[in-house]
């Protein structure tokens, strides 16, 4: 079976997928939603590999207008108005729409169109309900809104979450640290909750703490990852290495906050996190909420609130007993994230589309 993906994040969401080419049960072509931009992207930074598909890409969209009988997966912001650029592949192909995105009854969405909105929302309902299109929602919130806006045929929409590699993220006794240890690891950016990270660290200098990952507001930590009590590890690739260094700790944040066109809508570090017996603090955007159940596998905290954290922190540090229950509920509840549970979804949902349902 052929799948062609056209996601400008290449196969970064898509580790079930890259396996199964890998065990040659399929074979994946890739190429950017957004290809002009990211040929001028690669040409402004060097980047050969982004020229590259870039080129490749603007290739395959020229072709596009002739391909026949291909599954075809596309991940785009709703309400993308390029879209309409796209609309051709529905006429001979089936297309997976690929989307993460939980808010379809109202005006919260990420792409807001300027021009010619009418036309837009338009063409976006006629790619939703068209008999050619299959929807795959990483969370079931997803799934529910669009059935409630568009009445899509609940047969045409599946749910398969992001997956975690249980060879990297597991679980291994090892000994207490005589300090608590506490972890974030993800873009430095600010919706990541960097400000509050930052006043969480200030005021527990009696803790542990690691930071793994780069971004362009690293600079709001910068008065804190030279302190004494925290271990900044940089950008890291290889996603082993961050297995090793989680099962060095005992906590780990999330404190993400939604933002006009953003929003934690999954969490795949929470996961891993959870996998590797860490106990996890998160605020309550959506992502976190269909991951954690409050006080029976981690904690939920309202978004920006410090104090809040905190106080989660010093519950761990002196419920032990309860603490221990939670990690035990944690790595059981991240059991259905596994690989190859996340890989089977895969092959049953493509077969069924395969056949036409």
């Amino acid at each position: 079976m052929k799948i062609i993906i056209i996601h400008d994040s290449e196969l970064i969401y898509f580790e079930a997928l890259k396996t199964l080419e890998n065990q040659k049960k399929i074979v994946i072509s890739v190429y950017y939603f957004h290809f002009i931009k990211f040929l001028f992207k690669g040409i402004l930074k060097l980047n050969f590999k982004i020229i590259k598909i870039s080129l490749k890409s603007i290739f395959f969209y020229i072709k596009s207008f002739f391909i026949k009988h291909n599954i075809i997966l596309i991940g785009i912001a709703p309400y993308d108005w390029r879209l309409i650029f796209w609309m051709h592949l529905l006429n001979h192909n089936k297309i997976i729409f690929h989307n993460s995105w939980p808010y379809w009854n109202n005006d919260d969405y990420p792409e807001k169109p300027i021009f010619l909105k009418n036309f837009i929302f338009k063409s976006w309902e006629k790619f939703i309900l068209n008999n050619n299109t299959y929807i795959i929602n990483i969370i079931n919130k997803s799934k529910e809104e669009i059935i409630k806006k568009y009445g899509k045929d609940e047969n045409k929409i599946f749910v398969i979450p992001h997956c975690m590699n249980d060879q990297n993220y597991y679980y291994m006794e090892r000994q207490k640290n005589e300090k608590l240890k506490i972890l974030f690891v993800g873009r430095l950016v600010r919706e990541k909750g960097l400000d509050i990270l930052r006043e969480v660290i200030k005021r527990l200098p009696e803790n542990d703490f690691g930071i793994i990952g780069d971004g362009r507001d690293k600079y709001i930590l910068n008065d804190v990852l030279s302190a004494g009590n925290v271990k900044y590890y940089g950008y890291i690739n290889d996603r082993k290495k961050i297995g090793e260094i989680m099962r060095q700790y005992d906590v780990f944040i999330l404190p993400s906050y939604k933002t006009k066109n953003w929003e934690e809508v999954f969490g795949i570090v929470l996961i891993e996190a959870m996998a590797c017996g860490l106990i996890c603090i998160a605020t309550d955007c959506i992502g976190p909420l269909h991951i954690i159940k409050d006080m029976e596998n981690g904690f939920i905290v309202k978004q920006k609130n410090t104090d809040m954290i905190i106080e989660k922190i010093n519950f761990i540090k002196n419920n032990q007993e309860i603490i221990s229950k939670m990690r035990f509920n944690a790595i059981k509840s991240v059991e259905k994230y596994k690989l190859n549970n996340i890989i089977n979804l895969w092959q049953n949902t493509l077969v069924k589309i395969q056949k036409g349902i």
